[in-house]
């Protein structure tokens, strides 16, 4: 394996000792480091994103409870074939058949639509306090929670292969770059957020699918939820 060290001062980065976090899968190894207390732990992020193509490594936040939520943690590393991204959209069509049937979803008042925060100010409250920061071998950001076999949607038994297939499609379709996880909260930047009504909806309802606490046990109905698609960046919750 390339020194990651030496891949990142290629590139002009010069980074601190990383800590080997061991193999997650087969040949696979995650390493971590520790942000400097005077440095934002969200712009070294961005610096070392933007080098994901020369590197090879995507950054992750580490949120609390992460290293709990992984396959560390059940003894891995993993097979070297843990997952595989499917039909996004045939995903949703089934998974809102099975949570709906003849229904419909949760409505309620819409919001007014929110103003336009920066991607990291929305993101500095769940992950403002964090200052370690994962390197996952993944070839695309989405990837990178089923490398680490992440299980933060335990309880909605969204298995590996799920996360890969909705992150994929949330990829191509919105810009969705994935930069934090904790032990059961996602957090993401949006590079294009939803400018419509129609939109807007259409992107609540697939979130609400994916993640049911956003409104349950958050917002309430899909109209308040869909008043959030405006915004540069999201944090999903799984109770």
């Amino acid at each position: 394996m390339d020194d990651p060290r030496q891949l990142y001062a290629d590139a002009g980065l010069a980074l601190p000792p990383p800590t080997d976090r061991r193999e997650v899968r087969p040949g696979m190894r995650v390493l971590s480091l520790v942000v400097p207390e005077t440095e934002s732990t969200l712009e070294v992020w961005g610096r070392l994103r933007d080098l994901h193509p020369h590197t090879g490594y995507w950054p992750i936040v580490v949120g609390e409870g992460l290293w709990e939520s992984t396959i560390f943690e059940f003894g891995g590393p993993g097979s070297a074939q843990p997952y595989a991204a499917g039909d996004g959209r045939a995903w949703f069509e089934a998974k809102y058949a099975e949570r709906f049937g003849e229904e419909g979803p949760i409505r309620g008042q819409a919001e007014p639509v929110p103003g336009t925060d920066t991607w990291d100010d929305l993101l500095d409250v769940t992950l403002g306090e964090a200052k370690e920061i994962a390197l996952v071998p993944a070839a695309y950001g989405w990837e990178a929670p089923s490398v680490l076999g992440w299980s933060g949607a335990v309880n909605y038994a969204i298995d590996e292969s799920e996360h890969a297939t909705v992150l994929r499609r949330w990829s191509g379709q919105w810009g969705l770059e994935v930069v934090g996880l904790s032990l059961d909260i996602l957090s993401a930047r949006i590079a294009r957020p939803a400018t419509t009504p129609e939109e807007r909806l259409a992107r609540a309802m697939e979130i609400y699918l994916y993640c049911p606490d956003a409104v349950d046990q958050g917002v309430g109905s899909i109209d308040a939820l869909a008043a959030g698609t405006s915004l540069p960046a999201i944090a999903l919750w799984w109770d």
